[in-house]
């Protein structure tokens, strides 16, 4: 252990006085010795349904002047990844006078999950040393499927409803919703989910007010919200419906199946962007 404390304090002593100079940092990390090491004990590798590439950085504290390549395993009882991943080769190359060399990572989109697996690297040559000192022979790589969303905007949102007091009457409804960002895939409904029910109807008979502000996710046109942030005067959440939530690729148009918990409401939207 403090072998390993001292190394750490050289690289950072070196870093601090070095400045830019990469290859003295390097070099000056543990003076007289080969060692090699991950950069990072583990990462994220966000597949999209572009040509996703990771590069995987390894250090070596040590230079040669020609192209030296080192082998590398796939860790496969600890791994969950299989085939959304893509490995050209079981080597990377250190260039010639250099300190540093990269692995890189290909994605399947096709096959990967948006729940997310695991995949680990181990160096299988050159790390001898870097065994002793217990430092980084290997990386965890969490690769998850990440598809472009683009949501925000404003809707014309149609609500069919199963069930409410007061059918047959006020079905279906019609009103205007907005979809603002809040991160690259969720979005704040600015209007009224349950599509009026709560904001027109209801609110002359039993005094309720529009169930705004509910934040949906999109995941690869997947739809989903938390099922237990919204309640009403009832004690109820509004939670998934029967159907799927999901958006149409194709027509741009978005799903949202509900249900009400206090007294069953049901409903299905369809919004359809202006």
């Amino acid at each position: 252990m403090k072998k390993l404390n001292y190394l750490i304090a050289l690289i950072f002593t070196a870093g601090l006085f070095v400045g830019c100079e990469e290859d003295s940092t390097y070099m000056d990390a543990y003076v007289g010795s080969d060692v090699m090491y991950f950069t990072s004990s583990s990462t994220n590798f966000f597949i999209t349904s572009n040509s996703s590439t990771l590069n995987i950085k390894v250090v070596t504290t040590s230079t040669s002047s020609s192209d030296r390549s080192f082998e590398i395993e796939v860790d496969e009882e600890n791994s969950t990844s299989s085939n959304d991943y893509v490995l050209n080769s079981n080597s990377f190359t250190i260039p010639a006078n250099s300190y540093e060399g990269m692995i890189e990572l290909g994605g399947n989109f096709d096959n990967a999950s948006e729940d997310g697996t695991k995949l680990i690297i181990k160096l299988k040559s050159g790390v001898d040393v870097v065994d002793n000192m217990g430092s980084n022979t290997s990386i965890e790589v969490n690769i998850y499927k990440l598809c472009e969303s683009n949501l925000a905007g404003e809707y014309t949102m149609t609500t069919t409803y199963g069930f409410h007091d007061f059918l047959p009457n006020f079905n279906p409804n019609t009103i205007d919703v907005e979809l603002e960002a809040l991160t690259e895939n969720t979005y704040e409904v600015l209007g009224d989910f349950t599509g009026g029910l709560w904001g027109d109807l209801y609110a002359g008979t039993y005094g309720t007010s529009p169930r705004e502000g509910v934040v949906i996710t999109d995941i690869c046109n997947t739809i989903s919200w938390d099922q237990t942030a919204h309640t009403d005067q009832f004690g109820g959440y509004i939670v998934s419906g029967d159907s799927s939530s999901y958006l149409d690729p194709q027509t741009g148009n978005i799903y949202l199946s509900w249900e009400c918990t206090g007294y069953g409401e049901t409903g299905v939207a369809v919004l359809e962007p202006k």
